[in-house]
């Protein structure tokens, strides 16, 4: 039984940043804290400070040091784009977000910030902030970006940014009205994720009758957390997605406020791949989404969390989800006629 704290420690150090430095043994063991040059020994021993005090070790005994966040960044320059933008990659494999916002922010006021990382820092703040996103995306497309997905992700904002000014129409969303939709995924299972990763949410099946049918559709009602995110999950067993390349559903949401929608998928050995999200805006009536399960836009650790990924083992699916970023916003989004679809002809 004394395994178990010792597995929970490792599990919460795997999600950790690696804010500390560490030096790792040849024996396996691991001594965080942070290297000092000037207590190094002339004798060639390494200097670490640890909560404990000073450890001086035995080059023989050390296998490698690991640089936490302090030593890299004391190690790049302000005024280093390539090596801050390099540095924010690296934050982003350690998921710590935040530094690596900061030092694209950094990196994007220099003329010669590298255009990927450019891009990268727009696919961040798209997470947050669309309407900030937009004018980064555009200065990727002038400084003569190419990704497709990011370029994608560009005309779509500058659609909706039209189709809300009545100059055209949303490219992710469209007005529909399921009179009697067949029920799909919604129809049970749904939970609400872990109180970690998820703000307050309440997740049950509701019948709603109309003239010629009753329709089941799913309720979720979110609530204002410390999380940027409320989440729901359902169990899939390892279906497949097949010839199918988009997952369909509509959303109805009634409240006072617009709120981004984006759907996770656990796939293969319970791999987490996320969406972009999608904006839904308030409306009266329900609005058909998709989310096309082919695409090369889904962030996962595999990209660094970036969305420039593809889906791993979309022919075992375990696990899907809905995530509302919601932040300190509450509200209620309805769901219905969730299943995976033919891809639109284009």
């Amino acid at each position: 039984m004394r395994s178990a704290p010792l597995l929970l420690l490792l599990a919460v150090a795997l999600q950790l940043p690696a804010v500390d430095d560490a030096v790792l043994l040849k024996n396996g063991q691991r001594i965080p804290g942070t290297i000092d040059p000037s207590a190094a020994t002339s004798d060639g021993r390494l200097a670490i400070r640890t909560g404990k005090g000073l450890v001086r070790l035995r080059a023989e005994l050390v296998d490698r040091v690991e640089e936490g966040y302090a030593t890299r960044r004391a190690q790049v320059r302000d005024d280093d784009a390539v090596g801050l933008a390099a540095l924010a990659r690296w934050c982003l494999g350690e998921k710590d977000r935040e530094h690596a916002l900061e030092l694209l922010a950094l990196a994007s006021k220099h003329r010669d910030c590298p255009v990927d990382a450019l891009g990268l820092y727009a696919q961040l703040i798209d997470e947050d902030s669309p309407e900030r996103a937009l004018l980064l995306y555009q200065q990727y497309r002038t400084r003569g970006g190419t990704d497709a997905t990011i370029l994608a992700r560009l005309k779509e904002l500058e659609a909706a940014i039209a189709a809300h000014h009545g100059t055209g129409t949303p490219a992710t969303t469209e007005t529909a009205k399921p009179v009697a939709v067949s029920d799909g995924l919604e129809s049970r299972g749904f939970t609400v994720e872990s109180p970690q990763w998820s703000n307050p949410a309440e997740v049950k099946v509701i019948s709603i009758v109309g003239e010629q049918s009753t329709n089941q559709v799913i309720e979720i009602a979110y609530r204002a957390g410390d999380q940027d995110k409320a989440a729901v999950k359902r169990p899939l067993r390892g279906i497949a997605v097949g010839e199918n390349g988009d997952l369909k559903l509509y959303v109805f949401n009634r409240d006072k406020h617009a709120v981004r929608l984006a759907v996770a998928l656990k796939t293969g050995a319970y791999v987490y791949h996320e969406s972009r999200s999608v904006m839904v805006p308030v409306s009266e009536q329900w609005q058909e989404i998709r989310f096309a399960m082919r695409a090369k836009d889904w962030k996962s650790l595999a990209s660094s969390w970036a969305h420039s990924a593809e889906v791993a083992d979309l022919e075992d699916i375990k696990e899907l989800q809905f995530l509302i970023y919601n932040g300190k916003q509450s509200g209620t989004l309805l769901l219905d006629g969730i299943d995976f679809v033919r891809a639109k002809d284009l």
